[in-house]
């Protein structure tokens, strides 16, 4: 059974371009706006396109959950399971390059796009930890199909610290 809420119903915050209903059983179509607090976890990545010994590596953020103001982000997450940018507890933020996180995402809106996050917030996320959680606001725009993920991959459009 779906878990269907709509925009009276839930604490969700619509994007403009967002529908007025979240369906969270389907795997594309999870979008809206919550605020989830947690930590960042790192993991190195290699490249996948590597052929030799000498390859580069990708410091890839993960952000472990802990709360949230929206209880269909336990649900999108759990769908996740299994996939690389997303799993039960955490999501992928993307790639630490210099002193700033980049990512892409995938959307109706925009297409597969990359963002930054700039210095300062990228600075606050790094410094999280499990005794010293951060809260941030996360968008997820609706996606109608399935598009190649790059290896700074994030399921989720706009990533900010909440105010």
């Amino acid at each position: 059974m779906a878990l269907l809420l709509t925009a009276c119903d839930s604490p969700l915050t619509l994007h403009a371009a967002s529908p007025t209903t979240f369906d969270f059983a389907g795997f594309y179509q999870a979008s809206g706006t919550a605020q989830v607090e947690g930590y960042m976890t790192a993991i190195v990545l290699d490249d996948d396109n590597c052929q030799t010994d000498i390859c580069d590596s990708q410091l890839y953020l993960h952000f472990t959950v802990i709360k949230t103001n929206v209880n269909a982000i336990w649900k999108f997450l759990e769908q996740q399971d299994g996939n690389a940018y997303a799993g039960p507890y955490f999501f992928g933020i993307g790639c630490l390059e210099g002193d700033s996180i980049h990512y892409q995402n995938a959307s109706d809106e925009f297409g597969m796009k990359e963002f930054e996050i700039n210095e300062k917030t990228s600075n606050a996320i790094l410094q999280s930890k499990t005794y010293a959680p951060i809260k941030l606001q996360i968008t997820k725009l609706p996606l109608s199909s399935a598009m190649q993920g790059s290896s700074c991959y994030s399921h989720f459009t706009t990533i900010e610290v909440a105010k």
